[in-house]
């Protein structure tokens, strides 16, 4: 147990299921920090003691100290109102058309046939717009001759 002045500067070695790794950690009333150090294969003590005594156990101090001052200097994050993350939850869902990439092709090939269909109605209107013209042009003519 310590007290509130007390600093702590613990080095633990553990086997995350690949790799043995050690993390370093700095506690004392300034704030707490860390950092690892992938070993790999499983250290023997005088390997650790000679990672202890070398300059890559500095830079690894200067790491977990970055990361203590990096902890300070970030402001704790405002929770928004309730109606405010209600909105934005909202526009969110809204914004999200597809959850798959599947349902993404899907969509674009309706479109694309969407598309298709409208330019052949468009065409197909057109010609018949001009067959009336012209069967309407072709009646007045015939009016006009006296047959």
């Amino acid at each position: 147990m310590t007290t509130s002045g007390e600093s702590v500067n613990r080095y633990t070695l553990y086997f995350d299921g690949q790799f043995w790794r050690g993390a370093l950690e700095l506690r004392d009333a300034a704030g707490a920090g860390g950092a690892d150090h992938v070993w790999g294969g499983e250290p023997t003590e005088p390997e650790v003691y000679a990672f202890a005594c070398s300059p890559g156990y500095g830079a690894l101090l200067d790491k977990a100290e970055l990361a203590r001052t990096a902890a300070q200097l970030e402001p704790l994050p405002r929770r928004p109102s309730p109606k405010r993350a209600a909105r934005e939850a909202a526009r969110e869902m809204a914004a999200r058309p597809f959850t798959t990439a599947a349902q993404a092709a899907m969509q674009a090939a309706i479109e694309a046939a969407d598309a298709q269909r409208r330019e052949h109605l468009s065409a197909t209107r057109a010609a018949d717009e001009q067959l009336r013209r012209d069967r309407a042009t072709a009646k007045a003519k015939a009016r006009h001759r006296g047959h």
